[in-house]
Formats: structure tokens, C-alpha cells, sequence
């Protein structure tokens, strides 16, 4: 395994004051038209440029100034997060930053229910990007690498426990990927412009730097690798047939549980497991009720598929085709959950 070395950079107000920096250039850049070495963010759009995470536009603009859309910053993310290539061909019909947007779907950056489809054309709030950076850095950059989380938040004046995605606003906050404002604010609701953007995706990318340490590294073999679905084809109480996933401790490490949900039901149902795992997925990121319990039913081609969020476990269960029974009561294309 690597051994993952946090890069904690320091928090700056550059990104709103809009303070000149120093800044060079580099052959192996994109050029672009409305970009010149006296533009204050022209490092971070070099960077990101000569790493393929940020392109311009047909014309050989970057358009700095102009607010960056939903498509636009899920696109930044996911090519840097090295989950997909830049210049993927959306389906015909189709938006083109929908394979992007699948990818962060996918990766549970964020949920549908979090930024639906149809937003995408739509300016980005900073509280939006706070939650795809969070989703970005995963469970192992922890807010409490970097401080203390309550003194953290305090220093904020507009985010406290009513504010949406307060903890990932913290936590792009106390890594530096998104700075306040220089009156102490966080402005959730705020939006910015690409410029802005890539900077924000320069500083995520610095978050994320991996150094080996050959003193530390450990095989990877089947023992060191941690398993987090079971798989189990008799599930007391279901009907014979049944396949049912349980992923435990679900939320833990978000990218390798829905890898390993993914892998496991292609092996059984290959055609419906991708929509399995999306709505399995959206389902388990709200939260239960009070005896942290939440139920769904519902059809996946012939399928009949329930899922429970029972404590910290999910549980994914297969049913067979045709399963009718009292407690159902479910029919297709209907839709029932629950959450107690």
C-alpha cells in the first residue's frame, strides 16, 4: 500500500482578495487568449492546465471572470481526482458534463437528491464545491488533522450546525481548499468564477498529494486489503433466491465500498447493478429516523430490491423474480420508503 502523507497548505485569503502572486510560465501550457502573467490566478490555471484538470474554451479563451456552472467545477473534480479522463463524449442528446456527473455520482461525491441533472448549466455555489472537495479528499483527510473542529467552526461567522453541508464546509475550510472572506464570513451561498475555481482545484490537488515512503510500504495482498460487503444468499427470512450485500460500517470509505458493491452485483445482475448502486447510494446518504432505521422497496427491471440502513450497516437484498408477498406491497415502477 502507499503510504498517504496529508499535504496541510497554509489558509489563505487569495482567493477573495484577489492579491497579485508570483508566477511563471511554462512551455507545456495551454495558451490562452484572455490569460497573461499579471492575472492573479494565472499559476493555478497553469497548473491545472499543463495537468489536463482544466481546458478552455474552442475560441482559445479560459474566460476567467465568468461564473463557473455545476458541469464545469464536477468536471475539475473528477479529472483531478483521476477518476475519469478529460474529453469524454456525453451520449448524443445528452448534456456533455453528464459523464462527469455520473462519475461524481458514482465516486458519492455527492447524491442526486444533493444537485439534481438538471442544474448543471446552473452557477455553483460555494457551499456546493465545499461538498464535492469533501467527497474529492474522502474519509482519510480528517478536520481533525488540522485543529480542532469547534474552534474551527467559530472562527466562521455564517456556518453553525443549521447551515447545509456544514461539515464539509469545514473541512474545505480548515484545509485551505476554500478560504473565507477577509469580515470572517464563508458566504455558503456565494458563487465564483473560474478563476477562482481553479485555484480551488490547484489547493485540492495539493491536499491530495501522495508521497511513497518505501520505509512504510506493505504489500498489497489479499490479507491487507480490507473487505467491507459481505455477500450472503441465504438472508434469514428471505425467500430462497435472494442475493443480498451488506456493507458494513457504510460511509466509511465511500469510494471502496461502492466499488465493491458495484463489483459484487455485476456478478449476479449485470444489467441492473449500476442502478442498483446510484439509488443505493442516494438512499443511504439521508438520514434515518429516530431508532436509526430507514427501509426501500422497489423494482429493478424484473427484480424486486429492498434495502435497509440499519445502524451503521446497509444491507442491498435481491429478491426473486415474481416475489409477491403481504409485507411487499410494492409494485413496479412504484417507489416505498421509510424512515423510523
Amino acid at each position: 500500500m502507499k503510504s498517504i502523507k496529508l499535504i496541510k497548505p497554509v489558509i489563505l485569503s487569495l482567493l477573495i482578495t484577489g492579491m497579485t502572486i508570483s508566477v511563471y510560465a511554462s512551455s507545456q501550457v495551454e495558451s490562452f487568449t484572455d490569460m497573461t502573467e499579471e492575472h492573479w490566478a494565472f499559476a493555478s490555471v497553469t497548473e491545472m492546465s499543463k495537468t489536463g484538470i482544466i481546458s478552455g474554451y474552442p475560441d482559445g479563451s479560459f474566460k476567467p471572470e465568468a461564473i463557473v456552472t455545476y458541469a464545469e467545477f464536477i468536471k475539475m473534480a473528477a479529472v483531478a481526482d483521476d477518476t475519469v479522463k478529460d474529453g469524454v463524449k456525453a451520449k448524443s442528446g445528452e448534456h456533455w458534463g453528464k459523464p462527469y456527473y455520473d462519475v461524481g455520482m458514482n465516486n458519492m461525491y455527492f447524491t442526486e437528491w444533493d444537485i439534481p441533472r438538471s442544474s448543471l448549466d446552473q452557477p455553483i455555489p460555494r457551499k456546493h464545491m465545499a461538498l464535492i472537495a469533501s467527497g474529492v479528499m474522502g474519509e482519510e483527510v480528517k478536520v481533525s488533522d488540522y485543529g480542532d473542529y469547534s474552534k474551527i467552526q467559530e472562527s466562521i461567522y455564517d456556518v453553525d450546525h443549521r447551515t447545509d453541508y456544514e461539515y464539509d464546509i469545514i473541512k474545505a475550510y480548515a484545509t485551505g481548499v476554500l478560504s473565507g472572506y477577509p469580515d470572517g464570513c464563508f458566504r455558503p451561498d456565494a458563487c465564483l468564477t473560474r478563476a477562482e475555481a481553479a485555484t480551488v482545484i490547484d489547493r485540492l490537488t495539493k491536499v491530495m498529494g501522495i508521497e511513497q515512503d518505501v520505509s512504510e510500504q506493505v504489500p498489497e495482498t489479499e490479507e491487507t486489503v480490507k473487505s467491507w460487503v459481505e455477500v450472503d444468499k441465504d438472508l434469514l427470512g428471505y425467500p430462497k433466491g435472494s442475493y443480498a450485500i451488506i456493507v458494513r460500517d457504510y460511509g466509511v470509505n465511500r469510494k471502496a465500498q461502492h466499488a465493491e458493491m458495484l463489483a459484487k452485483l455485476k456478478e449476479k445482475y449485470p444489467n441492473e447493478a449500476e442502478d442498483i448502486v446510484k439509488v443505493a447510494i442516494e438512499f443511504g446518504s439521508k438520514p434515518t429516523g429516530k431508532n436509526n432505521m430507514g427501509l426501500r422497496k422497489q423494482y429493478f427491471g424484473n427484480y424486486p430490491v429492498l434495502m435497509n440502513h440499519i445502524g451503521n450497516d446497509l444491507y442491498v437484498s435481491v429478491l426473486p423474480i415474481g416475489y409477491d408477498s403481504l409485507t411487499w406491497e410494492t409494485k413496479p415502477g412504484q417507489i416505498n420508503e421509510y424512515f423510523f
